[in-house]
């Protein structure tokens, strides 16, 4: 059965909120989702809304990608100011995907800044990027760190080197880092 949209309404075209999205807005948290379409590898078992850079050929660019991310930000913060949504600081962000960290880890602190700069963020906030263990290096972790992500939420699926394999991994189990003290450290073997 193909996928089919679900109910609602239409997006308006001048970008103003309906007026419900005003109730209730101050007993609400605000959270950013932030969404990496790309992946090295298209798993099979995956349902998200992802591509390798073969399957979108000349669609987007990963090179592109954080200025466009932040056209958006910059898009939602003047829907939100026209709407009439009060100014309120994010209480989560989170960059999902697909694979964020096959963008540059400056690119992810660029889109973060952007997004932190408009809205600000609570004291405490969780700040999450997904990523795979074969997508990151200790210094990428770190400039993600020091950037203000909190945590990494890694792709690992299996410690088992054959379930790997059927799952489409491109990563082996030695490869998964642990993070401890705001530090990337290698996996124990």
């Amino acid at each position: 059965m193909p996928s089919v949209l679900p109910l609602g309404d239409p997006a308006p075209a001048d970008g103003i909120l309906p007026p419900q999205v005003l109730d209730g807005v101050d007993s609400r948290k605000f959270g950013l989702y932030v969404h990496i379409p790309f992946c090295a590898v298209r798993c099979g078992y995956c349902d998200f809304n992802t591509y390798t850079a073969t399957e979108l050929g000349g669609g987007a660019s990963q090179d592109a990608y954080a200025s466009t991310a932040i056209s958006e930000v910059e898009f939602a913060v003047r829907a939100m100011e026209a709407s009439g949504l009060p100014q309120r600081p994010l209480s989560t962000v989170f960059f999902g995907g697909g694979t964020p960290t096959l963008l540059p880890a400056e690119d992810l602190a660029r889109i973060l800044t952007a997004a932190v700069g408009h809205w600000g963020l609570e004291a405490g906030a969780e700040v999450t990027t997904e990523a795979n263990p074969d997508s990151v290096t200790p210094e990428s972790l770190q400039l993600l760190a020091d950037a203000g992500f909190t945590r990494i939420s890694f792709g690992m699926q299996s410690a088992v080197p054959h379930v790997l394999k059927v799952l489409d991994r491109t990563h082996t189990p030695s490869r998964v880092p642990w993070w401890s003290n705001g530090r990337a450290t290698p996996a124990l073997p």
